[in-house]
């Protein structure tokens, strides 16, 4: 199991030494910017099922070393204290680009036992993003899509409304990946995709449920400019809020320039040291 220590640092501040008070007198002095979480990598990650394992680990025993892992359900996982998870998007503007994965054909093909079904609702013959590792090999979740990711976190936190902050990081994969020469190519993240992504997540989340760029730059012309300049919001006055982050450098043109969303994007880019439009600076430790 892969865990990342995860940080939302924006402008870290010194705390004073802890002192006899209450939760929620602490929440009204510590601001967001100022806590660390536990997260884990690739959330959705269900891992290989028996024979498909079995299979990886004839093939290619190397590939299935770095694989062979899986996550409880996202839900599972806030439970036992996590508070910010990792999430990989595909688009899928048509339906079914992802829907037949290869590895299924080969688990036949070696006379392996059929494995419990890839998808008994057909969710991924429909339009939009559908969650997963590596295209055709290394597909299964425990959300199969963007929606049901976001929909299971909203639904844990509305059923714990005193939970710390979620951070939900989104990473767009596109193009194709020099190790899989074979597989389906994933679409590029356009600027419409882009505005598709920024649809989905708004279908789950209310504006009042998230904290977006928009709401941390306030009055600058700039996140880089705004976070230096003004505090966080304290804990006591997000009771409940959801991070979304968009992980590649190369999502910033699309996302704060070619987007056409008129209130700007729900995702805080997350970036190298310097640039305009960074909204997050990650920096991960593993340590499990």
């Amino acid at each position: 199991m892969q865990i990342s220590l995860a940080a939302a640092i924006f402008a870290v501040g010194g705390l004073a030494p802890a002192q006899q008070v209450t939760a929620a007198q602490q929440d009204q002095r510590i601001h967001v910017n100022q806590i660390q979480v536990i997260g884990s990598h690739n959330s959705y990650h269900a891992g290989f099922p028996p024979s498909a394992r079995k299979l990886m680990e004839l093939k290619s025993p190397d590939g299935l070393h770095g694989l062979d892992y899986h996550h409880a359900p996202l839900t599972d996982q806030l439970s036992g204290g996590v508070r910010q998870i990792e999430i990989d998007v595909y688009a899928d503007t048509k339906g079914g680009r992802y829907a037949h994965p290869a590895i299924l054909n080969m688990v036949a093909k070696a006379g392996l036992p059929a494995d419990p079904e890839f998808d008994p609702q057909h969710v991924m013959d429909k339009p939009g993003f559908k969650v997963l590792h590596m295209q055709d090999i290394d597909v299964r979740s425990t959300c199969m899509t963007l929606v049901a990711c976001l929909t299971d976190v909203r639904g844990w936190s509305k059923q714990h409304p005193q939970h710390l902050p979620i951070f939900i990081l989104i990473e767009t994969k596109e193009g194709k990946d020099r190790h899989l020469p074979h597989a389906v190519t994933p679409e590029s993240f356009t600027a419409p995709v882009f505005d598709a992504l920024d649809k989905e997540i708004r279908s789950v989340f209310t504006p009042d449920e998230m904290i977006t760029p928009d709401d941390v730059r306030g009055g600058s012309a700039t996140l880089v400019e705004a976070v230096p300049c003004r505090e966080m919001a304290y804990l006591g006055a997000v009771p409940w809020h959801s991070n979304l982050f968009a992980g590649p450098e190369t999502c910033r043109a699309y996302l704060y320039k070619g987007a056409s969303i008129a209130a700007g994007p729900c995702a805080l880019y997350q970036g190298r040291a310097g640039g305009s439009r960074r909204g997050v600076h990650g920096r991960e430790r593993r340590i499990a």
